[in-house]
C-alpha cells in the first residue's frame, strides 16, 4: 500500500518497532517531498502547483511561494488547519524561507502535532509546503497560505 501511494518512499522492515531512531531523524526527507523536486514545484506563478488525490479520499496539496513567510503567521495557520474539525491532516512537510533566520526552516507535522526547526543549510530561494489529508479545503487553504507570506509593496 505504501508503494502504491508513494513509490519513492524508503521502507524499513522492523519487528516490534525496533528501528534506529537516529537514522530516521537524520533522514533528509525534505529534499524530495512526495516524489517531486523543487524545480517541479516552481512551475508557473500558481501558488498551488500540485493537487493529487490518493486512495480512501486522501489528498495532497502542494503550496509554493517565492515570497518569504512570516513565521508567526505560519504557526498560527498550521494550528488553525490542524484544529479544524472539517480537515483531517495526516502529514505536513516542507521547507520555508523566513526572514527571521538565515537558515531554512523545516516544517514537519503529523495529525495534531507539528514541529519547526532550523536546517543545517542556507536560506532557500523559496518555500514549499505539502499538506496530506482528507477534507483539504483547497481555496481556503490557498488563501490562508498566501496570508502567511510577506509581500513587499514598492
Amino acid at each position: 500500500m505504501i508503494e502504491a501511494c508513494n513509490p519513492n518512499a524508503a521502507i524499513q522492515r522492523t519487528s516490534h518497532a525496533q528501528v534506529d531512531v537516529a537514522s530516521l531523524l537524520a533522514t533528509r526527507t525534505w529534499d524530495t517531498i512526495w516524489g517531486f523536486d523543487r524545480d517541479a514545484a516552481r512551475l508557473g506563478d500558481a501558488v498551488i502547483t500540485s493537487v493529487a488525490t490518493h486512495t480512501h479520499g486522501v489528498g495532497a496539496l502542494s503550496l509554493h511561494s517565492e515570497q518569504p513567510v512570516d513565521l508567526d503567521r505560519l504557526q498560527e495557520w498550521l494550528r488553525g488547519i490542524m484544529d479544524d474539525p472539517n480537515i483531517d491532516i495526516m502529514r505536513i512537510k516542507g521547507i520555508v524561507r523566513c526572514p527571521q533566520y538565515a537558515e531554512s526552516v523545516i516544517v514537519q507535522g503529523v495529525y495534531q502535532w507539528f514541529d519547526m526547526r532550523l536546517a543545517d543549510d542556507g536560506e532557500p530561494q523559496d518555500s514549499i509546503l505539502v499538506v496530506i489529508g482528507r477534507g483539504l479545503q483547497r481555496e481556503a487553504m490557498r488563501q490562508s497560505w498566501v496570508n502567511c507570506q510577506i509581500t513587499h509593496k514598492g
